[in-house]
């Protein structure tokens, strides 16, 4: 099998490219670039089967040479922006943020992270645009697919090429049915992992295969579906739940068949074919690369969403670095006589045992705290989801029998788990019983007969962070007054979009700080307040001198939050000590006993 240069695929390299980064650059109309990776994909399953297919063909497949070349290609840059990325996020990210960047920094080390953010998505995970290593996801899912693809030819090379599509094309039905399935059970697992994306790169393979077992000409019209497939799965329509996998068959058969039919002569190709286009392809790996820590980073740096210069000039950047990432890194990098074995592994040694290093000094110093500088005792104290999660553990979820104290329900998520600890810090769980429940909400359906029996025994029910929504409050509030039980709802807090650029501030700085709360949060508490009146508790007033500016740090520059919705020990003591004009009530109710109940 003859080696034919082909332009026009590094022009479609340009387009995933172009596509994830205008994505990630939030650029109106590029809402569905994501589906760029599924084009890097199909590009990738079709080249190294086709690689793949020419060896067995020649001289022979070497399964160690193989993964000799995919490490030459992929390994140097990532490298180089790995190691690009740790003094960065040591300057500009909190520790929790740290924290969970030294994390990633070890699974993409160890081709994992895909793997990392399916096991660490969900209620308490980072927002993705505050993820230098976010991207290297695909990364892993490619470099698994790497090491297994090729077994798996090598075991189907004993049958026919016939067998060897209908194998290949069976594997990819099996891995789309699994990536529905998984939609509807674990949406994080449908988008991350291996078995669920394998379908992509197989239908590059079976293209590969296709176009090596029967004489594929060029077509305008089956190139131009392809192209029109492509674009079309990127329209701004939305892509979310049943529609998601239409707009990935559209991209990955478009990509697919853009690949068999296309060809540098075309006039559908024209565009792909231009010079600066051809060259955003041949950089595109290196471009994708780059281009989510740097605008990761920007984005870490600011208070608020950096303006749309600020994005475009670290674009421009990306491709900079992109360019010059390919030219001295990428290039000679796959060169063995340029950089031969003896160079190049302890190369890649040396950059994966700093890079396993750092990630994991990040991860077991909990995000190296000591640099905001803190006391020590407060310092000591850390841990803000185990800090709200601990109220699972240390509070009861049932009434105990015969108790003397008031009972107080709290009943809520992790918002009403942070205001059962600002009552622990006011000192109320010496004079009241406070109880803590996930599931007391009307937001489903009516109370239970359990629920409603939970709620009769207890003398007040404090409602935080259930939900939003004014059909559940009004459930609450209708089954809380059939129950004649006195409540309260708990308005919501917010200590800004991105707290981040905290950590390089002094303490004073840190005091003085006041940061927007947004506008859908303002809204939010007023349209909650004029329903509830004296029922609710409005914690805005409290934490924002104005009603919109919003306080950070407590008088010694202890952050209240640090991720910028839930209260650290320091918020919760800070609202304990402005508890008793929030809730003169429940300081009055402390000072009551219950009666003790006796048997009959």
């Amino acid at each position: 099998m003859t080696v034919v240069y082909r332009p026009e695929i590094d022009g479609l390299r340009a387009l995933a490219v172009l596509s994830v980064v205008l994505f990630h650059a939030k650029v109106p109309g590029f809402e569905n670039g994501f589906l760029g990776v599924d084009i890097f994909f199909v590009i990738s399953g079709f080249l190294i089967t086709t690689i793949i297919l020419r060896e067995h063909a020649g001289s022979g497949f070497s399964y160690l040479n193989f993964v000799t070349r995919r490490a030459r290609r992929i390994l140097p840059a990532l490298g180089v922006v790995t190691i690009a990325c740790m003094p960065f996020a040591y300057w500009l990210m909190l520790p929790d943020a740290l924290e969970n960047f030294g994390q990633s920094l070890v699974a993409t080390t160890l081709s994992a992270n895909n793997i990392l953010l399916w096991l660490t998505s969900g209620y308490w995970d980072l927002s993705s645009e505050y993820k230098p290593l976010l991207h290297t996801w695909s990364l892993g899912v490619e470099e698994q697919f790497y090491v297994l693809y090729p077994l798996l030819l090598i075991g189907l090379f004993k049958f026919r090429r016939s067998a060897l599509l209908i194998g290949l094309s069976g594997l990819a039905v099996l891995s789309f049915c699994l990536m529905v399935y998984e939609l509807n059970r674990d949406a994080a697992a449908a988008f991350y992992l291996l078995h669920c994306r394998a379908w992509q790169l197989l239908v590059g393979g079976i293209a590969a295969l296709t176009a090596t077992r029967f004489e594929m000409k060029p077509s305008e019209q089956w190139a131009g579906l392809g192209v029109v497939m492509m674009l079309a799965s990127m329209l701004p329509w939305p892509a979310e739940g049943s529609l998601l996998p239409v707009h990935m068959v559209l991209a990955t058969v478009g990509a697919a068949l853009y690949l068999l039919w296309a060809s540098s002569n075309l006039r559908v190709t024209w565009p792909f074919t231009q010079r600066a286009v051809v060259f955003t392809g041949l950089i595109s790996y290196s471009f994708y690369l780059w281009h989510q820590p740097v605008f990761a980073f920007l984005r870490v740096a600011l208070f608020e969403e950096p303006r749309p210069l600020a994005v475009a000039l670290a674009g421009l950047l990306c491709f900079g670095l992109a360019a010059l990432t390919w030219r001295y890194i990428e290039v000679p990098f796959r060169s063995p006589t340029k950089v031969p074995p003896r160079r190049f592994w302890p190369m890649i040694v040396i950059t994966t045992v700093a890079s396993l290093f750092v990630g994991m000094a990040m991860h077991f110093s909990s995000g190296f705290p000591e640099r905001l500088n803190y006391p020590d005792e407060q310092g000591a104290a850390g841990g803000a989801i185990a800090y709200n999660e601990r109220i699972r553990r240390i509070l009861p979820n049932i009434v105990p029998a015969n108790k003397e104290l008031p009972v107080v329900l709290v009943a809520g998520n992790s918002f009403a788990r942070d205001f059962a600890n600002v009552l622990i810090e006011a000192g109320l769980s010496e004079s009241l019983t406070l109880v803590y429940r996930d599931d007391v909400s009307a937001c489903s359906a009516e109370w239970s007969n359990d629920q409603k029996q939970l709620v009769s025994s207890v003398d007040f029910v404090i409602f935080a962070g259930v939900t939003y929504g004014r059909t559940c409050i009004e459930g609450n509030v209708a089954a809380s007054g059939a129950l004649s039980v006195p409540f309260r709802y708990v308005g919501p807090k917010h200590f800004g979009n991105n707290p981040n650029p905290l950590v390089r501030m002094t303490t004073e700085e840190r005091v003085a700080v006041r940061l927007k709360v947004p506008e859908i949060i303002l809204i939010r508490n007023a349209s909650q307040k004029k329903y509830l009146r004296n029922l609710y508790i409005d914690l805005l007033p409290v934490l924002a001198e104005d009603g919109r500016h919003i306080r950070v740090a407590n008088d010694q520059g202890i952050l209240l939050s640090t991720d910028n919705i839930h209260l650290s020990k320091a918020g919760a003591v800070y609202l304990a000590n402005e508890l008793e004009h929030l809730m003169p009530e429940i300081f009055q109710l402390a000072k009551t006993r219950r009666p003790i109940e006796t048997a009959q």
